[in-house]
């Protein structure tokens, strides 16, 4: 699924913020210069407390939410 919103840094107010975007069935992508971030996030697998793994990762499965180094 391709991009509808980028998000710059995958923090504490990013994850939450892609996830409010996904559940409205939008595409986003999360941009950030950590590459284990990225990598995580793209397993579907929170680094934050605000986001579970549970809750992020159909959104990831599903194609809604992807993370990148690159923008």
């Amino acid at each position: 699924m391709k991009p509808d919103i980028a998000i710059i840094g995958a923090g504490y107010v990013g994850v939450p913020l892609a996830q409010v975007f996904a559940d409205a069935g939008r595409a986003v992508v999360l941009v950030d210069v950590k590459q284990d971030v990225v990598d995580a996030l793209n397993r579907g697998e929170s680094h934050i407390e605000d986001v579970s793994s549970e809750q992020l990762k159909p959104h990831v499965d599903a194609g809604r939410i992807s993370a990148s180094r690159d923008y």
